[in-house]
């Protein structure tokens, strides 16, 4: 999303923005990033979606857990809907923990940091 793309650019100009994460080629980054955020697209697991999950084509935990394994970062942080505790939240503890991550999860509702509704967003933080 080109628009997202600027606002981020305007507030931290010399972090690279990388489009589509299946065209990532992470080890490029092996040893230079220090961590990798990111918030895999939430249709799928949504409640206002089909919820239809890992059977669903926009269901892009699995690139972004590839390029976590190329790379190797210390640091993971992951964003979603509070819909994936309950379809895919259980993958992407297991795939994190198996790579040796210690892994952590928020639920934290949207007004607990101002935002002005109650919608809870699902933070999940790795260390390796």
């Amino acid at each position: 999303d080109e628009y997202c793309q600027k606002v981020l650019r305007k507030h931290w100009p010399d972090v690279p923005i990388i489009g589509d994460i299946k065209d990532v080629k992470g080890e490029e980054y092996r040893g230079a990033a220090t961590l990798i955020t990111g918030g895999f697209p939430c249709q799928p697991v949504s409640v206002a979606g089909k919820r239809k999950g890992k059977a669903d084509d926009r269901w892009l935990w699995p690139e972004m857990f590839r390029v976590i394994k190329d790379v190797k970062p210390p640091w993971v942080v992951g964003e979603n809907v509070d819909g994936i505790i309950r379809l895919g939240l259980e993958d992407v503890l297991v795939d994190l923990e198996g790579e040796g991550y210690e892994v952590r999860v928020f639920n934290i509702p949207a007004c607990g940091v101002y935002a002005p509704h109650r919608r809870y967003r699902v933070f999940i933080v790795a260390n390796s």
